[in-house]
């Protein structure tokens, strides 16, 4: 009996099967494309091995499940303790874990995340986690932060959209913790994860030799107070100015009205099945963007007028047709339309002309209309690039 229950149980949680082999990892995926994320982890490797200068000698392993369930049957598959977030590295098995989030990007992002803990404390921190909780999960947002075309990946970016906005939840909960960036900093005050990203970010970008010392004095599991008070000294009331300011000026121009954007290379992607849209936070004055359809039937343009889920505007590029459409309240109403030329790639427009708002394809214009709101992007049921024009 107990050897048929053993069995099952072995069953209900099988190892993963045959991971793809690069120079470095041995990367599994259930779902997301495993020969994409071995080349992201392999340009991963590269970033990390010259911000520490060395890398692992060991070969790394990252698996990537499409479930949470599925994700916690691998930590107990490997006598892991159970954990709530969306992944971890396990020292004891030198693996990282982590399941699908919402967006691309952000399981992108959680991949690269796990990824550099991994790297980092098997190559600095004698794989012990290191205090405090900022230093290292901010390291690891840092180099989460990206931005991947399949073939280069840029890290330590500030991504023009993306649903955790890190920068905006940072400036915020800065606010929240009375701007004690010293006690913050000495890991007297605990902060969340974006703040650990900006403080890295900050830190490393404005002073780096200091940031070096800090690093490595953390590293060396040295008492987090000390290590700032002889890498820094106090964080005075200029240094909090200095802090503010730069966090303030690296925001991303873009916030995200239902689910899946992110920057890819030069472009703004969007993916639906519905309609999304991506908005400017702080709305341009004229602003134009190419048209690249890469998946399914365009229907893609700009959303603008926007005060609410309920009530916006858009501008509609079809095949052949450029339509102005409000929606509210659930109701769809055409309220001019054009003929395009099918064999003219779109590029899209927006522009403020005195109080009106002007939309228009390839310099016709479309339609006119009092400007209020918010405006930026918008598909439905596609997958585009839009291509922002400087």
């Amino acid at each position: 009996m107990f050897a048929t229950l053993a069995a099952l149980a072995l069953l209900a949680s099988p190892p993963p099967g045959a991971p793809v082999k690069t120079a470095h990892y041995d990367v599994y995926t259930e779902t997301i494309d495993r020969d994409d994320t071995a080349a992201m982890l392999e340009a991963l490797h590269a970033h990390l091995t010259r911000y520490f200068g060395r890398a692992p000698k060991d070969r790394l392993r990252v698996e990537v499940y499409a479930t949470k369930d599925a994700f916690d049957a691998a930590l107990k598959r490997d006598k892991v303790a159970a954990v709530p977030s969306g992944g971890y590295y396990a020292p004891e098995t030198k693996t990282a874990y982590l399941w699908v989030q919402p967006s691309e990007y952000w399981t992108r992002q959680l991949i690269l995340h796990e990824a550099t803990h991994q790297f980092h404390l098997l190559v600095a921190g004698g794989n012990t986690a290191v205090d405090p909780a900022w230093y290292g999960e901010g390291i690891a947002e840092y180099f989460g932060g990206h931005n991947w075309d399949g073939k280069e990946l840029k890290v330590g970016v500030v991504p023009a959209v993306s649903l955790e906005d890190y920068p905006a939840q940072a400036l915020k909960q800065f606010g929240e913790l009375k701007e004690n960036l010293d006690g913050i900093a000495r890991g007297d005050v605990a902060c969340e994860r974006p703040v650990g990203w900006a403080m890295v970010s900050f830190l490393s970008a404005t002073q780096p030799a200091r940031w070096k010392a800090l690093a490595a004095q953390l590293d060396a599991h040295k008492k987090p107070e000390k290590a700032w008070e002889k890498s820094f000294g106090r964080a005075g009331p200029d240094m909090v100015k200095a802090f503010k300011e730069w966090l303030a000026s690296h925001q991303q121009p873009l916030r995200i009205v239902w689910v899946d954007w992110q920057e890819r290379g030069d472009a703004i992607e969007g993916k639906s099945a519905s309609g999304c849209g991506a908005l400017f936070k702080k709305a341009p004055e004229a602003f134009e963007a190419a048209i690249e359809l890469r998946s399914g039937k365009l229907r893609a343009g700009l959303m603008f007028n926007y005060r609410d889920n309920d009530n916006y505007v858009t501008l509609q590029v079809t095949n052949d047709k450029a339509s102005v459409m409000r929606w509210t309240k659930g109701i769809w109403t055409v309220l001019s339309a054009i003929d395009l030329d099918p064999a003219v790639p779109p590029v899209v427009s927006y522009r403020r002309d005195g109080a009106d708002a002007v939309v228009s394809v390839n310099g016709q214009e479309a339609g006119r209309l009092p400007a209020e709101g918010e405006a930026g992007l918008w598909l439905e049921n596609c997958e585009v690039f839009f291509r922002l024009k400087k």
